[in-house]
């Protein structure tokens, strides 16, 4: 797939989501702020009688495109993001096919003849505004791969939902408390070679889309950006699936390929959250106000933050200076913590030098960090708690005087 993108095509090394999962992931890909400001991060929302999707005060990309006469396509195979959560907002057309995982009725091929059928349409038109928003579901729980009668010895389809049921009754704090789950090495394997193989798969999809662009001459002057909304974990700590916010989870593929003649240069840290910034930078000139993300015209500074919307906790990762720290925090679902919750509800810190989890070494390594440097992650990650929509991330005196004493009450002084 890289190949077909061509040289232009640039893979950011240091990628992030800013929810852990497809709704929190996608409303910030859509509107450029984070989770808790957009309002579509979780999934238990209408179970909890809360209105689920995207904040319709919160402009889309899509609505800001249509405003500039952009023709926009979407299709996808997860109805969470689909019209019903405001992801149709501002499309022109938005095409459902939900994924049959065992016999393959509908699945990414069908997503990819879509997108090419649109293509080859509106290249006959002609319009030189267009955006297509492609969902491709296949790489994902329950890992089965796409051509089922190719694999020695057959799927096992009860596999994923022995795993499932392991953790199904586990939260975030009791399977951080509890030993690893004595899973079979061979079970694990076989869960990998299955999700690369719907990697595969997908990749495949997208050269067929990213050909048609071609053959249709609307290769050049297009932006391309084919990004993972997040990633999945395998029991390297503890977990599987995707539900915290390590970075095998909150690091997920990128590749962005830049329009021809644009002046665009793709940094390593990219965010969900900088693709709507990015396009409203590139079609209007300006940046939204309610923007938090930075476009890549720009270079970023200050931390990078993550949210995780549990039912009982919620936790949020801040990344600085080659550091990560994870807090966690008793609040009442939905939003976020309370400040009398940062003061008295913190559960669990956590820290980890970055380039050592590139290594392999997921160790909580919080002793050997600076205790300043951790003191002002964890003062960045209360600021982001409790500012209302500003997008500034600067320590506030009344937060960070308490950091210190929190943290030798965890065992980090």
């Amino acid at each position: 797939m890289l190949s077909e993108l061509g040289e232009a095509a640039v893979v950011p090394a240091e990628p992030r989501t800013q929810g852990y999962a497809t709704q929190p992931s996608h409303g910030s890909l859509f509107t450029g702020v984070h989770p808790t400001t957009h309002g579509n991060f979780a999934t238990k929302n209408a179970a909890a009688g809360i209105s689920a999707g995207i904040d319709p005060e919160l402009e889309t990309i899509t609505e800001l495109l249509a405003r500039n006469q952009y023709k926009c396509s979407g299709c996808g195979s997860e109805a969470k993001i689909g019209p019903k959560n405001g992801f149709g907002d501002g499309m022109d057309r938005f095409r459902y096919y939900p994924i049959s995982w065992d016999d393959r009725v509908f699945d990414g091929s069908d997503i990819a003849t879509a997108a090419i059928d649109w293509i080859q349409t509106d290249a006959d038109a002609p319009s030189d505004r267009l955006f297509y928003f492609l969902h491709f579901f296949d790489p994902h729980y329950p890992y089965i791969p796409p051509q089922p009668e190719e694999i020695d010895g057959g799927i096992d389809y009860e596999l994923t939902d022995r795993v499932r049921d392991m953790f199904s009754q586990r939260g975030y704090i009791d399977t951080l408390a509890a030993d690893p789950v004595e899973f079979p090495a061979a079970d694990t394997e076989t869960l990998l070679e299955n999700y690369e193989a719907s990697l595969e798969y997908t990749a495949f999809q997208v050269q067929r889309v990213i050909k048609q662009l071609k053959q249709t001459g609307l290769f050049e002057d297009s932006l391309i950006i084919i990004t993972g909304d997040h990633g999945e974990e395998f029991f390297e700590r503890k977990f599987w699936g995707h539900s915290t916010l390590y970075d095998n989870n909150i690091r997920p593929g990128m590749i962005i390929k830049p329009p021809a003649d644009a002046k665009l240069l793709v940094r390593d840290a990219v965010d969900l959250i900088d693709v709507f910034p990015t396009i409203a930078e590139l079609v209007e000139g300006t940046v939204p106000e309610a923007c938090q993300g930075v476009p890549l015209q720009d270079s970023r500074s200050g931390p990078r933050i993550t949210e995780r919307h549990g039912a009982v906790h919620y936790s949020v990762a801040v990344e600085q200076d080659g550091v990560k720290g994870i807090f966690t925090y008793e609040y009442e679902f939905p939003g976020r913590p309370t400040q009398e919750q940062v003061t008295d509800g913190l559960v669990n810190a956590e820290f980890y030098k970055l380039a050592a989890v590139r290594s392999g070494n997921y160790e909580d390594v919080g002793d050997s960090i600076d205790r300043d440097l951790r003191s002002e992650i964890q003062s960045a990650a209360e600021s982001f708690i409790l500012r209302t929509e500003s997008t500034d991330y600067e320590m506030s005196d009344s937060v960070s005087r308490d950091v210190e004493a929190r943290l030798e009450q965890l065992g980090y002084k």
